[in-house]
Order: C-alpha cells, then structure tokens, then sequence
C-alpha cells in the first residue's frame, strides 16, 4: 500500500507551543488555533522529524495499549484531519 510507505511531517509554517499535556499550533494560512489533546500531542511530538503511517501507528499503539485495528484506524482519521487541517504535511 501506497500510503504505508508515505512520511509525514510537521508543517513547518506552523507555529506551535506545548502547555502542560497539549499542543496549541496556529496554521499560518488560516491564522486559526488548534489544540492537540492527548493523543494529538503525541502524534505531534512523534513528528518532531518525518514518519511513516506504521511507525506512528506501532508509537501509539505501545503508548496506549491499543489493538493494532484500532490504532491504525484511529491513526489514519486523525492524521487525514491533522492534513486537511494543513498542520501537518505528506513528506
């Protein structure tokens, strides 16, 4: 699968802050706020340098102690809003 071997990335406009257990990131394009709970933050910090679908996937499912079904389709939403969102971009 194609999307397997994609990297994904911090968009690097982005300015971000991490409060406590969350991370504010404003997307410079819309100049909206976004806030990254839990999970989100995580995905955010595991993104400190490009990273495939299954190394973010494998991170939060040891992280969390997830089934690895469920991980990966949580993995995927999230990551296609985080996209669609332009805060984080396809390497």
């Amino acid at each position: 699968m194609v999307l397997e071997k994609t990297k994904f990335s911090r968009n690097p406009k982005t300015a971000w802050q991490q409060i406590d257990d969350k991370v504010v990131v404003v997307t410079p394009d819309t100049k909206k706020i976004h806030i990254l709970y839990e999970s989100g933050a995580s995905i955010w910090d595991y993104l400190e340098a490009p990273k495939s679908l299954g190394d973010l996937i494998n991170n939060l499912q040891a992280e969390y102690n997830v089934e690895s079904t469920q991980a990966e389709s949580d993995v995927q939403h999230y990551l296609s809003d985080l996209v669609d969102r332009n805060i984080v971009s396809v390497c």
